[in-house]
């Protein structure tokens, strides 16, 4: 099962598979869909937040992913997809919450 979210195994004590579970990805398309939404959000928070603030961002959205889904999801799970909703989330949050115009701001330059 290697780094996989599988809940029995984390109930067990296995803790480190909710950071592991975010780097293993479960099939080729997945890994692509991944890597393609990473690299269009990612640049952009990266723009917006810096690297530092980037990379806390992608962490801490990546862990509450990954428990999340071993509080509502018994099966076995992979990727970096709560992470990438936490980048998603943290360009909402400045375009809606601060009013920021993003498109204008950052993609339309």
């Amino acid at each position: 099962m290697g780094g996989l979210k599988f809940n029995p195994f984390i109930a067990q004590g296995e803790y480190w598979r909710i950071i592991t579970s975010m780097f293993l990805h479960i099939g080729l398309i997945h890994l692509l869909m991944n890597m393609i939404a990473l690299y269009y959000l990612g640049e952009v928070t990266e723009k917006i937040y810096g690297t530092k603030r980037f990379l806390v961002i992608y962490f801490i959205a990546g862990i509450f992913g990954s428990i999340a889904s071993f509080a509502t999801n018994d099966s076995v799970s992979a990727g970096a997809s709560g992470a990438i909703f936490g980048l998603f989330g943290a360009l909402l949050f400045l375009g809606c919450i601060i009013e920021i115009s993003f498109l204008r701001q950052w993609v339309l330059t």
